[in-house]
């Protein structure tokens, strides 16, 4: 079971965001910023620039770093001590009659355990078996504020986590366990993405997209600059880097890296457009996934039947 991204194994487009991100940094401050044509206009840039990278950096590794469990796996890892016999008990009675099934809602008659508690249940929705912990001072075993569902059929089992979840929780298979408000498994983080870090995987892509863009702005700048004044630029080129680079090695890499950035700008700016639609219809992109994989299985058997019925 993987607990966040930063866990080994990591994914190789993990590894190719985490290479393309430092090699577009460190281009900008080498061969873009002090090659834009005045001192002035050299600061306004990396003022603009370096704020928007430690954004994208420090938003990137919170995604990856963030475990987006269910609450009811987070307890269940927590919960080690005697007091949780009782719970423990009635967590494997309910998987003995979900046996043979990989996710299906909790049946059967409950307990009130919510009679257990010193202080109030909140209202959000939790475990099961959480529900029968103690609060007491010096013999806590999970947190006081465990939440517990009004409704039981707002909770599901799973067979492979062992727990019960919410019913917005979805087992992934590449991390092997069940992630609140699951929408999707990002390769590019290593990571699910749910309830815990979509706002911050959202503000990701908008910072990533703004960092691009200002990469290949003052890129096309500089090489506009670079071709209007070749000759005074071959001087600077000389003065910045010295004589071991030489100028065709310069524009090389600069072109380079500007279109990087400009092919990256597109998908990351569609799937920023993309995320914002599903939001607009409140759905996730698990439920968009398994929607259109249902139409064009819908559209395959009408299609089948059109063919059976005209031959």
């Amino acid at each position: 079971m993987r607990r966040h991204g930063w866990q080994l194994p990591y994914h190789p487009l993990q590894i190719v965001a985490i290479a393309i991100f430092f090699a577009l940094v460190f281009s900008f401050y080498v061969f873009f910023a002090p090659f834009v044509g005045s001192k002035l206009l050299e600061v306004a840039v990396i003022v603009l620039y370096s704020p928007t990278v430690l954004v994208v950096f420090a938003l990137y590794v919170w995604c990856v770093a963030v475990d987006p469990a269910d609450e009811g796996l987070r307890h269940f890892k927590t919960c080690n001590s005697p007091t949780c016999s009782r719970s423990k008990a009635a967590s494997s009675r309910v998987s003995s009659r979900a046996e043979g099934k990989d996710l299906e809602t909790c049946t059967g008659p409950r307990v009130d355990r919510t009679s257990d508690f010193q202080g109030a249940p909140t209202e959000q929705s939790s475990p099961c078996w959480s529900r029968m912990l103690f609060a007491s001072i010096g013999n806590l075993c999970c947190k006081s504020n465990v939440k517990v569902p009004s409704n039981e059929a707002e909770m599901l089992y799973c067979s492979l986590c062992k727990v019960e979840i919410s019913m917005n929780s979805k087992h992934c298979r590449v991390c092997d366990k069940c992630v609140d408000g699951f929408d999707h498994h990002c390769r590019w983080l290593n990571n699910c993405v749910g309830r815990k870090n979509y706002k911050d995987f959202v503000a990701l892509m908008v910072s990533g997209i703004a960092m691009l863009i200002l990469q290949w702005t003052v890129g096309l700048w500089v090489l506009v600059h670079c071709f209007l004044r070749f000759t005074n630029f071959k001087g600077v080129i000389f003065a910045k880097l010295g004589s071991s680079f030489s100028s065709v090695a310069y524009i090389s890499v600069v072109a380079v890296c500007t279109i990087l950035s400009m092919a990256a700008t597109y998908p990351l700016t569609q799937l920023f457009f993309f995320h914002i639609l599903l939001i607009r219809k409140g759905i996730s992109t698990y439920d968009y996934i398994v929607a259109m994989r249902e139409h064009d299985q819908k559209g395959w058997s009408t299609t089948r039947k059109i063919l059976v019925y005209t031959s």
